[in-house]
């Protein structure tokens, strides 16, 4: 993807664990953790948060396109001035309003993937450092915003599932930062975040799926999973008898 030309106005901020270490203009307070059914991310950085990942490229690959690749969640703040202190401009009808000079639209994410070791050639270096539209919303002055980005995109998890093996695991760090525009039109950035994800196949699932049975599989046993399927949370799955990928809220179920 390309992305667009604009002013780096924020420091570098290099950041371990996915913490902020120093303020910025646009601050990534942390990577929150959307919670089921509505799974949107909370836009006020209060929720539970995550500072490393589990990436099951064997559910990404294996879901035949219906999943999508490794995602975080940025609770971004806005640093500058308090809207309450900005200059007023005076309506035709008498009233005053305050200006919005200093908002801010969260358009996209930078990212840089690492990937080192034995599974270095596993993730090309033409796909490691790339840009991502994700849109945010506006951001007002000393307000807050969140934005769902893919860090690590389902292509690259089909490589990944094709590295590994069963039980193995590859560490790798996603490196992002998130890209926001003001309304004259420049461009701002976060300081960049260090997130480190621990990529493997069919870990979250106890090992490689098995048939789903022919009666379903008990209710109360069944894991649902993360928002995001292939990442983070123990899930249920199974294949179908079309050799389908069901997880989670898919798999068929029986009550006893």
């Amino acid at each position: 993807m390309t992305r667009p030309n604009r002013l780096l106005f924020a420091l570098p901020l290099l950041l371990a664990g996915g913490c902020v270490d120093n303020p910025v203009t646009l601050e990534v307070l942390q990577n929150t953790i959307p919670d089921p059914p509505a799974c949107q991310p909370a836009t006020m950085g209060t929720g539970p948060s995550a500072s490393a990942g589990i990436f099951d490229v064997g559910i990404a690959q294996g879901g035949a396109g219906e999943f999508k690749g490794y995602e975080v969640y940025p609770v971004v703040r806005n640093n500058l001035e308090d809207p309450s202190m900005a200059t007023g401009i005076v309506s035709g009808m008498g009233g005053v309003v305050q200006t919005q000079r200093d908002d801010i639209e969260l358009v996209g994410v930078d990212v840089q993937l690492t990937v080192t070791g034995a599974f270095d050639a596993a993730v090309r270096a033409d796909q490691r450092s790339f840009y991502q539209n994700a849109y945010g919303g506006i951001v007002p002055a000393a307000g807050t915003g969140a934005l769902t980005v893919e860090v690590v995109p389902l292509p690259i998890a089909v490589e990944l599932n094709a590295a590994l093996q069963d039980g193995q695991t590859l560490p790798m760090v996603a490196r992002f930062r998130v890209v926001g525009q003001k309304t004259d039109s420049s461009m701002i950035e976060s300081g960049w975040v260090d997130f480190p994800i621990n990529v493997c196949r069919w870990c979250l699932t106890g090992g490689k799926p098995p048939p789903c049975p022919k009666d379903g599989v008990l209710a109360a046993s069944v894991l649902p999973g993360a928002c995001n399927v292939p990442q983070d949370d123990p899930v249920t799955c199974c294949t179908d008898t079309k050799n389908r990928l069901l997880c989670g809220s898919t798999v068929p179920t029986k009550t006893m």
